[in-house]
């Protein structure tokens, strides 16, 4: 059945959505679902490697409309770095569903008139996507924002503190139950009208500005008008739970017995059947405490396996409980916005407690023989530091830097979840080749452990090691990446690296371990770095070329990163420039088949450039204040995604180059390949781009030379 059928069902009903006109307010948007919305409305291909460029584009159009609306919005990205279970097991199980429709789907790129159709655009993020997407938000500039405690509801929270609209296209919104009378209001994203609309008058904020109303039609949810307006919210908790939602396929859902009602649709299929038979079966309960339902429920489940399963299913139950006073008025204070307007009585209702003390009276009750080993399966997992308080905070004592680091997402949440969390991370698919032994986050591991290592000394230093660290085990963590094509779980060594203790700046720890260079410029080093670390690690790369100066990929690579700095490109160009270099291609050799072996190699070198970026922020949000107050600050901050912003093109670019002989790659670069990709070669403007492409590429590969072994 599953949350999504619960979208399914509650259209049903027309009146159950209401129009509303986006106008003048604070939105909360769920950030992924946005990201994943866009890239299915504009069928944006990305199995070159990523098209960032036309994703950027997208985003910075429908940015434009909202701002032109006055409406300000929040990107709230999903955080849950559970210390119990993380359904590991069930996370490992939905990836390799999607990784085997994806191999399927990547078979198709062998056929060269599948590359543009529709129909093999596979619902697959590249690596920088986030990346591309928070430089957009940053441009407007827009509020975002990375929550640290556990579940997904931070969005909910926070648009119910700010009594404004919630965004999402997650089903699970329907359902969210509050401790306090907040509510929000829910806007599924697939309703919106991106279109402006004008209205004939002016609102009080919009009238002294002299500037026109404009409005963005959309459909919010309506309870009293929907399939629910028979159930008692109170009971909210417990319908998501029968739904079989993400948070509870770790157990197998007991039966609920009921019928639908006689109103319903004959048209139905079977499983909008039993979701109505679900609700019309806990509405019987309205006028009850959830003791009963509740009972209802767990009185099915063997006695032997009831005291796990129901703890599994209060933390499910309990994650569908909102209190905006808490997590909700930190954000907003984080973020530094209000309320706008009037905003309800904040009156407490005690859902959490009401909850906890329902499982904890139904499992006494049904386990009468061993009410000791109830009452210490329901005790909660966190640990006493100090004697004085319970640590709940994954990042309890941090430096205030850091925090920031990870909320604004400069740093990855992986390294949390594989250190804070029981059973360790499962590391995503990216495009890679899957008949290679090595996997593209092989290539990358030595960074994330370094990432690991140092939040680990971290805790050490504050002596909170075993009370957070539940991930760590005999001083290793478990990452479960793809291993010959398969997801399995993989041993890492960490040992605790103490950054207070280091006698060196970022820069010469940065040079200590990824190479010495001469180079000053933050961009070239950050350049120099990527493409030694990568070509030493990526065994794919070795085994084409001999050295690195041989390798089409890191001459492309770099000469794009330089030209893309320093030229801008819009998205009509980078469509000629596509075209141009593909038909050069065609002209020379058979391009019937997809190099896939290409784009595992782009999708390496994306991991190599954001995770060295994301180390360095990592470490200036741990060390203290003064410690680096004599190096002198980046001049800019460039998005790692800017390299890489057309992976078609580089594809075709790297293709070309691999054609011309060793000996002449480095004169073909400068001389054809930096000038054509810049272009209007006889304006001024451009062949100053030219010379800076040039000249900052020629000592690029001067330092790597004179330094490479």
């Amino acid at each position: 059945m599953g949350l999504p059928h619960l979208a399914q069902y509650l259209r049903t009903e027309d009146r159950a959505f209401r129009l509303h006109l986006l106008h003048n307010t604070h939105v909360v948007i769920d950030a992924v679902s946005f990201i994943y919305h866009l890239g299915h409305r504009f069928k944006i291909p990305h199995h070159f490697g990523g098209e960032y460029f036309r994703l950027y584009t997208k985003l910075r159009c429908h940015f434009r409309l909202l701002s032109a609306c006055n409406v300000d919005p929040i990107f709230v990205f999903y955080n849950a770095h559970s210390r119990e279970d993380q359904n590991v097991d069930k996370k490992v199980e939905r990836k390799t569903k999607r990784l085997i429709k994806f191999k399927d789907v990547m078979k198709d790129r062998t056929n060269k008139e599948m590359w543009g159709k529709e129909s093999s655009i596979f619902q697959h993020l590249p690596v920088l996507t986030t990346n591309a997407f928070l430089d957009a938000v940053e441009s407007v500039p827009f509020k975002h924002v990375a929550w640290e405690t556990e579940g997904d509801l931070q969005a909910a929270e926070l648009a119910a503190y700010l009594n404004c609209p919630l965004i999402s296209e997650y089903a699970k919104f329907y359902l969210i139950s509050s401790n306090s009378h907040m509510p929000y209001c829910f806007i599924p994203l697939d309703t919106i009208q991106w279109e402006l609309k004008q209205l004939n008058v002016q609102c009080g904020r919009c009238e002294p500005m002299l500037t026109p109303c404009c409005v963005l039609p959309c459909k919010r949810f309506s309870l009293s008008d929907s399939p629910l307006k028979c159930l008692n919210p109170k009971l909210f908790p417990l319908l998501c739970l029968l739904l079989e939602s993400d948070d509870t396929k770790t157990f197998e859902i007991p039966q609920a017995d009921g019928v639908r009602r006689t109103q319903c649709s004959p048209e139905w299929s079977e499983t909008l059947s039993k979701v109505d038979a679900l609700v019309n079966w806990l509405s019987q309960f309205n006028n009850e405490d959830p003791t009963k339902p509740l009972n209802a429920i767990l009185c099915q489940i063997d006695k032997t396996e009831l005291a796990e399963t129901g703890n599994k299913m209060k933390r499910s139950v309990l994650s569908t409980i909102i209190d905006p006073l808490g997590p909700g008025q930190e954000m907003a204070q984080f973020l530094n916005v209000s309320p706008r307007g009037h905003r309800p009585n904040k009156v407490h209702l005690n859902m959490t407690e009401i909850y906890t003390s329902a499982f904890k009276c139904v499992l006494h009750r049904l386990c009468s023989d061993d009410k000791e080993h109830v009452r210490e399966s329901l005790e909660s997992s966190v640990k006493s530091v100090d004697g004085i308080r319970t640590v709940v905070d994954i990042m309890h004592n941090w430096p205030i830097s850091l925090i920031s680091k990870f909320r604004r997402s400069e740093c990855i949440t992986y390294a949390l979840d594989v250190l804070y969390g029981q059973g360790g991370v499962v590391l995503s698919a990216t495009y890679e080749d899957f008949n290679l032994p090595q996997s593209v986050h092989k290539v990358s591991e030595e960074l994330r452990v370094m990432q690991y290592n140092i939040l680990l000394g971290l805790e050490e230093r504050l002596g909170f090691v075993e009370a957070k660290c539940c991930g760590l085990m005999e001083h290793c963590v478990t990452e479960h990446r793809l291993v010959s094509g398969q997801y399995k779980p993989v041993r890492v060594s960490c040992e605790p690296c103490r950054l207070d203790q280091l006698d060196q700046s970022i820069d010469q720890f940065m040079s200590e371990h990824f190479g010495q260079t001469q180079l000053i410029d933050p961009f070239d080093r950050h350049l120099y770095w990527t493409i030694l670390f990568w070509f030493r690690n990526s065994q794919v790369a070795c085994n084409q070329c001999e050295t690195i100066s041989d390798s089409p990929v890191a001459l492309v690579f770099t000469s794009y990163a330089y030209v893309s700095k320093f030229a801008r490109f819009i998205n009509r160009q980078l469509t000629e420039l596509i075209d141009y270099f593909q038909m050069i291609c065609e002209n020379v050799v058979s391009c019937e088949e997809f190099h896939l072996s290409l784009v595992h190699q782009f999708t390496e070198l994306q991991l190599v450039a954001y995770e060295l970026d994301v180390l360095r922020e990592l470490m200036s949000g741990i060390v203290q204040f003064g410690r680096e107050a004599g190096r002198p600050m980046r001049s800019e901050k460039y998005w790692t995604w800017r390299m890489f912003d057309s992976c078609r093109l580089i594809y075709w670019l790297t293709i070309c180059l691999d054609q011309v002989p060793s000996n002449e790659r480095m004169g073909h670069v400068t001389k054809n390949m930096i000038p054509k990709l810049v272009g209007r070669c006889w304006e001024p403007a451009s062949q100053r781009t030219v010379q800076q492409a040039v000249s900052r590429f020629e000592n690029l590969w001067q330092a790597v030379r004179s330094n490479w072994k």
